[in-house]
Formats: structure tokens, sequence, C-alpha cells
């Protein structure tokens, strides 16, 4: 093993590197966010100073930072002075590096500074901790916290220049009540912070109790639907799983597709898994308010009904996947809430259903009689239906999510006026495959890049398809195979 015994000098590919020249790197190199490669010249970060780590060496004898294959390692210790041993080390954590997890956002150098910080912030408590025992209550005390300081009066209204002095008084004292109160573990709760590093062989542990396969999860799915359902509610949020259907989301509109069906279990359904002990802590704001968290049952990881999640420290890489599409599961939701089967909705309907939540809020029952169904049923021309339509819309104000089934989603925008487009439409790519649906031209969706857009329509365009779908339908045109099989 080898140590930095200065914590300035921190080690990046078996090179020593000091405070300075880091921050130097961090001002003067431009990043490439798309290029992976080692801290410095490439964090995506603002710089960092090592302030805190620096702060430690007043603390300790001294303070080693020591770069192994995986993690950084953090010792604070002191001479010991003893014929037996040299040392006496109080405190040794492992802090992640960048790529430790696959969430975007902390350098090496941030992780560092995170862990120094908190560490430095309760480090009396740390070494003084035979001082710092719990205040014992006597069997006829009352509980009151007399020994505590009491925190000062704000200022008075108008008092100038006062309150900075104020809130710094504040914090002292609710800091100096916190050190009477509480250990150095409940306040630095390192293990479980966004900064905290986990072995894989620990992760893999934790991942290894997950189920097994989509069999597997099924039934814990179809368990969580059971007990939530015949629950006195009929819907709830527990601690083991949540079926949110306050709604009556899976049954209120009958008869659904089999996409639809699963895709309404994974809205309402979250299940919590691999149980694990978190101990009493204290969680503390910027300004030293707190609150307490008793020992309780969490959960390493939830799954939402599509995916696995976990807190900072996964990578979503580790993770298995798991489907929900399967037809026995399909029958067994159909004849547990009696929900009949139709087709996948049309490409024409779902177009028709956007149409006229948009023209309900262009045309506001209590702003306008104007009814642009019916005045297309009344209407001689597009033309004509149009400069009426024009006429009492409302434009120019709102926005929001429309009607949203098997796949398709829309939105609305007002804002846009006539010529911008107020009206999208976008289907699932996989679910449009499956169906046959043609997807040749149609523009990806650049959010999430799995969903096209069926149809981007200005105002004008939505008034003209309008008056396609809702008006007098063409009589067929018919052709001679018509006639032969007539």
């Amino acid at each position: 093993m080898e140590y930095i015994e200065d914590p300035e000098e921190f080690i990046e590919d078996e090179e020593y590197f000091d405070e300075d020249e880091l921050e130097e790197d961090f001002e003067d190199e431009e990043f490439n966010e798309d290029e992976e490669c080692d801290l410095p010249s490439c964090a995506k970060s603002k710089k960092v100073s090592l302030t805190s780590l620096e702060g430690l060496k007043k603390h300790f004898d001294e303070v080693l930072l020591e770069r192994t294959e995986f993690c950084n390692v953090l010792t604070l210790r002191d001479k010991a002075n003893r014929t037996n041993y040299d040392w006496i080390v109080w405190l040794q954590v492992k802090i992640p590096f960048k790529n430790h997890n696959s969430h975007a956002g902390h350098s090496d150098e941030e992780y560092i500074e995170g862990v120094c910080k908190k560490i430095l912030e309760w480090v009396d408590l740390l070494k003084n901790f035979e001082k710092s025992e719990n205040k014992q209550l006597s069997l006829f005390a009352d509980g009151s916290d007399d020994e505590f300081e009491p925190e000062p009066e704000s200022p008075s209204a108008g008092s100038e220049g006062s309150w900075s002095k104020y809130h710094r008084e504040l914090e002292r004292v609710r800091k100096s009540n916190l050190r009477k109160r509480y250990t150095f573990f409940e306040l630095c709760d390192v293990a479980n912070s966004w900064y905290a590093y986990h072995d894989p062989c620990v992760v893999k542990s934790w991942i290894s109790q997950l189920p097994k396969n989509n069999a597997e999860m099924i039934e814990l799915v179809k368990d969580a639907i059971v007990k939530g359902s015949t629950s006195e509610e009929g819907h709830g949020r527990f601690e083991e799983f949540w079926w949110d259907d306050s709604t009556k989301y899976m049954t209120r509109d009958g008869a659904l597709s089999d996409f639809e069906i699963i895709a309404r279990v994974k809205h309402l359904i979250r299940l919590y898994l691999v149980p694990y002990t978190r101990c009493f802590h204290v969680s503390t704001d910027n300004s030293y308010s707190f609150w307490e968290l008793e020992t309780k049952t969490d959960y390493r990881f939830w799954f939402d009904g599509g995916k696995i999640q976990g807190s900072s420290w996964l990578r979503s890489d580790e993770l298995p996947e798991y489907e929900l599409y399967d037809e026995e599961f399909i029958s067994w939701l159909r004849d547990y809430f009696h929900i009949e089967y139709k087709e996948v909705i049309s490409d024409d309907d779902v177009l028709r259903r956007s149409l006229e939540n948009l023209f309900a809020r262009a045309y506001r029952k209590d702003e306008t009689s104007f009814d642009p169904v019916e005045e297309i049923k009344k209407a001689k021309s597009f033309n004509e239906f149009k400069s009426k339509a024009l006429a009492h819309a409302k434009l120019g104000n709102g926005g929001g999510s429309g009607y949203s089934i098997d796949g398709f989603s829309t939105s609305y925008d007002l804002f846009a006026g006539r010529k911008g487009i107020v009206l999208t439409v976008r289907q699932l790519i996989q679910l449009r495959v499956q169906l046959n649906r043609s997807i040749d031209g149609m523009e990806v969706e650049s959010y999430d890049n799995q969903s096209v857009y069926v149809y981007k329509l200005t105002f004008d365009q939505a008034l003209e398809r309008a008056y396609e779908l809702f008006g007098p339908q063409k009589p067929k045109q018919l052709d001679l195979f018509d006639f032969l099989a007539a």
C-alpha cells in the first residue's frame, strides 16, 4: 500500500499532482462532455477546492489519502506514543471515484470534498467521544433541555445590519446543542450519503436477492395487486409496495388492449425490494435545523413496473431487467379486474380524441358557445368553417398534456398561435413496429428516442384535419371487384 501523507498530493494515474495544479486544470482546460477520460483534464464539474481535506489536518497528526484500484481511502490518525503500537486510527473511509455509478455530475474531487466536509463539521465529537455522551436523565427528571443553549431572538423589524449576526449566532447555538445531544455517527451518516462507497461484491450480493426472472417478478406484482386492491381503501402506499389506484385507473375506461392493460399496471405498481435495517440518524440542513430519523426497515431497490431503481451508487448496467408483458399475466388481469379486450386505437381515432381535447381548450364553454364539431356538420365548405373557427378561437394562452392511451401521448400549446405547432401526437416506436404501422419519414422525439411524432399540427392544420375526420364521410369509390363481390 502506498499512502500520501500530504493530502494536497493526490494520485491520478500513478502520478502526483497538488491542489493548486488541480485548480489550474479546472480553470484552463476545455472539456468534451462526450469524451470518457480520467480527471482532471476531462472533468465535467465545476472547480473544486479540497479545503475540508486541508482542514482535517488541524485535528489529526496525519491525514492520509490512498488511491487504490477501486476507490480512494481516507485515513485519519494520531501518533500513539506507545510501545506496543504506533498509531490511533480514528476513522477510515472509502471514497468513490466518479465512475462508481451511472449518474453523471460528481468528480473524484467532489466526492473527496463531500466526505471531508461532513467529517470536519462534527470532528470534535469523533475526537472527544468520551466527553460527548448523551445526557442521561435521572429517574425523576422531566426531560427538559436546561443545559442546552437557548436560541437567540430574531431582530426586531427595521434592525439594519443585525440579521447576518443573528443567523451566525443561531447556527452556532444549534450546532452546539446538536453536539450535546447526539454522537458523531448519528450526525455524520457517511454510509448512507451520496458520497458513500459500496464494495462491488456487496452490491452484487444485494442484486442477487432480486427476482431471478420475469415469472418471479410477475408473482410479486400479482401479490401486491391482490393485497392493495382488497385493502380497506382498495388502493394505497404500503411499506413493501404501492398500488396507487385511487382514481380506478385500471377499470374506469372499460375495455382495454393488451398493451394498455400492462401499461396501466406499470403506472400504478411500485415494489420495494431487498430490505435492510437503517439505524437511527439525524438529518440537518444548512441552518442546522434537524430531524430525527428512527431505526426502520428500508430497501435497497424499488421496481417501478418498468425497471429496477436504486440510489446514486447504483450502476444501471449491472441490474436485471424484467418484462411484465406476458399472455398468462394479461389473462389473469382481465379476469381479476373484469376488463374486456379491444384493439389498439387507430391513428385516426387518437387524432379525433386529441382534436376534441384541443378544441375544448381553444373554445371554452364559459367563453364561447362555438362548437367546432357541430359547425363542421353545418358548414358548406372548409373555408366557411375555418373562417368561423378562427374568429372564435382563444389562442395565445394555455398548454399541457392531452389524450394518452396505447402508447400514444399528446400535448397542446395554445401559446404557439395559428402558425406554430399547437398539437403533437407521439407513439412508442416499439409498439408501432409490433403493430406493423409505418414509421417511415416520421420524426423521432429527441427527448428519449423511443417515440415518433405521428402528428405535428399548426392550428390551421388542426382545423383542416378536423374537417376531414368529423365532416360528412365521402362515399367509397366502387370498382369492378366490388361489383363482382356483390
